[in-house]
Formats: structure tokens, sequence, C-alpha cells
């Protein structure tokens, strides 16, 4: 299990932090799939296909190609959209950074 922070500055100024793990790490030739417990359980998929590197998190009926796991600003902005869940979507890309080093 692999614990991080996340934080997040509303337009308030207000800084909000939380906690998130991920484990149950699979890793396979082309993709991993891995569970991030923070406020929900959030079930990632991440593979690398001939065009790019594709994030999948189906119990949010959610997919998008990602940018390099390491761009925070871009991931969480594209997952905080696709997830329509700001603070999940920040999650899932403080996770992708964290995990930067074990994704395809």
């Amino acid at each position: 299990m692999r614990s991080f922070t996340c934080h997040h500055e509303w337009s308030s100024k207000r800084m909000e932090k939380w906690t998130a793990v991920v484990s149950n790490v699979e890793q396979h030739d082309a993709w991993c799939e891995f569970f991030i417990e923070s406020r929900y359980s959030i079930h990632v998929f991440v593979g690398k296909g001939k065009v790019g590197r594709f994030v999948s998190i189906p119990d949010w009926r959610a997919a998008c190609w990602l940018n390099d796991p390491n761009d925070l600003s871009f991931n969480k902005g594209k997952l905080g959209k696709i997830m329509k869940n700001t603070v999940d979507g920040i999650t899932v890309a403080y996770a992708l950074q964290n995990m930067a080093g074990f994704l395809p």
C-alpha cells in the first residue's frame, strides 16, 4: 500500500487536504489495475496503446487519454471533468503521480 496526500485550493482560497492510499496493484504487460481508498473507493485501470497512455475508471463510467502521470495540473483538470467530481479527479491525478514509476 502506498499512502499520499492530496490538496486543492478552492476559488475561495480555502486549502483542503486529504489522505489516500493505493492498494491491490496488479501489473500486466500493457496495463495495470489498482484501487484508491480515500473518500470513496476508486477502481482504476491504466494502459498504454499505440497512441498513448489512458485511464479507465469503470465504476464512474469515465475514461480518457492521459498526459504524463507527473503532469499534475493537466491530469487534475481532465480527470475532475470526466469524473464530474473535482475532489475524486484530483485524488486519481495524485495517485497517478504517485504510481508513475509503476505505470505502463
